[in-house]
């Protein structure tokens, strides 16, 4: 009877022993793989959530870049044509007086961005036009004329908004002073050589436009208007104070279209 006793009470604490053994090891392969990347299919959730955040933070990241590139400041080149309105530097025009024809543009300089909503989707600054100057031609019977305008500081704000990582557009104000010179060969019946005539204008104008870009380059639409006032008058060689005094009386307005092609850096 004790022998029985003895050896049940051995075998009962063998399957004890066993079972709790087996399941350390269980529980110890369950941690096991648990920690070891390398035996499991699937990442914790832990790290996978991590990467995801780190991956939408570079993606994010490099959109906002991108687009503050697009509205980003920088150095402008343009080139272009202007259409002059029929009362382009003759407030006296009629119908069927000679009138200035399409000119040729050019300007450069600078937008400085200030601001920049919605992480540099859109841009807001300074545009400043260090020089721009435009020639435009009149012929009237034998007689010549040619006009240049120079301006050599314009400013004003513009906005612009990025489409997406490579286009855009702006539209911008400036106000800038301009100088005016338009020269003449008189070569009328009577005249037994041609005569000269200048008369040089002075005062401000406005300009309002918009432009559209791809990466550099940039197509540009933009209206320019102002009334000068005459400042000299030369004829033949000499001064004519009462000629000045007459074209005095009137402002001569400037105002034109333009349509420019060129490069934002």
């Amino acid at each position: 009877m004790k022998k029985t006793l003895l050896s049940a009470l051995i075998i009962s604490g063998a399957t004890v022993f066993a079972g709790t053994s087996l399941n350390l090891k269980m529980d110890k392969g369950t941690e096991f793989l648990k920690e070891n990347n390398s035996l499991s299919f699937r990442k914790p959730v832990s790290e996978r959530n991590v990467l995801n955040l780190k991956n939408t933070h570079f993606q994010a990241s490099g959109r906002e870049w991108e687009e503050s590139e697009v509205t980003g400041g920088g150095l402008f080149i343009n080139f272009g044509i202007n259409i002059p309105s029929s009362k382009f530097l003759n407030p006296w025009y009629k119908s069927g007086d000679a009138k200035f024809k399409l000119g040729f543009d050019f300007e450069f300089g600078n937008y400085f961005r200030f601001a920049k909503p919605q992480d540099g989707k859109m841009g807001i600054g300074l545009r400043v036009t260090w020089l721009s100057f435009t020639f435009n031609k009149m012929v009237d019977n034998k007689d010549v004329y040619r006009a240049l305008q120079i301006s050599p500081l314009r400013f004003g704000p513009q906005f612009g908004y990025a489409i997406n990582e490579n286009m855009g557009f702006d539209v911008f104000y400036q106000w800038g002073f301009n100088f005016t010179d338009m020269f003449g060969n008189i070569d009328s019946p009577g005249n037994s050589t041609t005569i000269g005539e200048n008369i040089v204008y002075t005062g401000g104008s406005h300009e309002i436009g918009a432009a559209f870009h791809f990466n550099v380059f940039s197509l540009g639409f933009g209206y320019r208007f102002g009334k000068l006032t005459a400042q000299s008058y030369v004829y033949d060689g000499k001064e004519n104070s009462f000629a000045l005094e007459v074209l005095q009386t009137e402002k001569h307005q400037i105002n034109n279209f333009r349509i420019t092609l060129g490069f934002k850096f």
